[in-house]
């Protein structure tokens, strides 16, 4: 299976390119990129679909919980609320494969 282009091959090992740094911190981007790595074995179209969503402007909200949380900004995220649930809409048909990859996610967050 080819490699997306969010993943670049530097010394032998898979690296997450994070299109937003500016969002986050580095554990949240790691989180991210093996959101997108799981996500991309299960379904492709699901991982392309989640990338997009970063690059708009979505993180990773961990607490008891992981869930996708949209950062509301016109100068740097989502213009509002309502254009990130309208976008979010397309996950829904993968609604069962995310909550499985957040399940796992979790998995590295307490290991």
């Amino acid at each position: 299976m080819k490699t997306p282009d969010f993943f670049v091959k530097k010394d032998g090992k898979t690296k997450f390119v994070d299109p937003r740094p500016d969002l986050s911190n580095p554990k949240e981007s790691r989180l991210f990129g093996i959101l997108l790595a799981k996500a991309w074995e299960k379904s492709p179209e699901l991982a392309v679909l989640l990338h997009g969503l970063r690059c708009q402007g979505t993180i990773l909200a961990a607490d008891s919980n992981i869930k996708l949380q949209p950062v509301i900004s016109l100068s740097a995220g989502w213009p509002s609320a309502e254009d990130y649930n309208k976008e979010k809409k397309r996950l829904m048909p993968f609604l069962e494969t995310i909550k499985s990859l957040f399940k796992e996610l979790r998995g590295c967050l307490d290991g």
